[in-house]
Formats: structure tokens, C-alpha cells, sequence
């Protein structure tokens, strides 16, 4: 069956995507926790009466955590589906936690508008970066690979039909 195989590969491809991702997600934290207080520019970052430390780090780990735990659903469905569990009730309870992680991800990275001060004007700046196209990326193959499932799920159905 080309479409079992495909669906392995895939799972495969996820588990890959989804363990490069974690410690690409962990490196950034530490950069972006480190970097404030360690580079050229901190004198002036930590002089500017709008910095509050604190708050900027658990901005940081709220959006580390909302990756990584994404990401981990994401490792979850690459292994069941390489294992060949592609219809279980694991998976679809992984495949929901997934869908939820995905939206929690887009909530604390994409859609909140970073406030500006510039003078006396307020800006909002919406943020989008490569970490926001990664995850559209993620959310892209996953949906092909329900597309296997799903073409999966046909062949077998025509199969138990013509046993009967």
C-alpha cells in the first residue's frame, strides 16, 4: 500500500521536524533571556524606564512553553504514526492536543500587537517571524498526512466491504 508507506515517511518527517524544533526553541530562550542582560546594548535596555525584566522573561517562557508543548504533540504523532498506530484513539486525543497547542502557539506568537510608545503616540506592531512560518509549515504537512489517513481509512473500508 503506497499510502501505509507514505503515512510512515511522514511520521518520520514530523518526529524529525518536531525534535529539531524543541532544541531550536530551547537555544532561542536562552539567547533571548541571555541577550538582553549580556549584549552591547544592555546598559541602555536595562536604563530605559519601559523595561520591566521580569515580565519580558515570562513572556519568554510562556511562548517557549506553548512551542515546546506543541512540538511535543507533534514528536507524539510522528511516532504513532511511523509505528503504524495511525487509527487509535491515542492518536486522535494526540491530534487534538496538537490542534490546541497549535492554537496557543499562534495566540502568545502571532495574533497579541506589541505596543509601542513612540513620543507621545501608541503603535501596535504585529509580530511575524520564521518561527510563525515553521509552524504553518508543521500545520501544512500535518494535513497532508491526514489526507493519507484518510485515503488509508478508504482503502480499508473497501477492503472489509469486499470481504462481506
Amino acid at each position: 500500500m503506497e499510502s501505509s508507506r507514505q503515512i510512515r515517511r511522514n511520521g518520520y518527517h514530523l518526529m524529525s521536524l518536531a525534535s529539531i524544533g524543541q532544541i531550536t526553541c530551547f537555544g532561542l530562550l536562552i539567547w533571548n533571556l541571555g541577550w538582553r542582560f549580556w549584549s552591547e546594548q544592555a546598559d541602555e535596555i536595562l536604563a530605559d524606564p519601559a523595561f520591566i525584566p521580569w515580565a519580558i522573561s515570562i513572556a519568554a517562557l510562556v511562548v517557549w512553553f506553548a512551542q515546546f508543548w506543541t512540538l511535543r504533540q507533534l514528536h507524539r504523532i510522528g511516532k504513532l504514526l511511523h509505528s503504524g498506530s495511525t487509527i487509535s484513539s491515542e492518536m486522535a486525543d494526540t491530534w487534538k492536543r496538537l490542534g490546541n497547542g497549535l492554537v496557543a502557539t499562534a495566540l502568545v506568537m502571532v495574533i497579541p500587537m506589541v505596543p509601542r510608545a513612540e513620543g507621545s503616540k501608541l503603535d501596535f506592531v504585529l509580530r511575524l517571524d520564521v518561527a510563525s512560518f515553521y509552524f504553518v509549515v508543521i500545520g501544512t504537512l500535518c494535513i497532508y498526512t491526514v489526507a493519507h489517513l484518510l485515503r488509508l481509512a478508504v482503502e480499508l473500508r473497501a477492503d472489509n466491504e469486499s470481504i462481506v
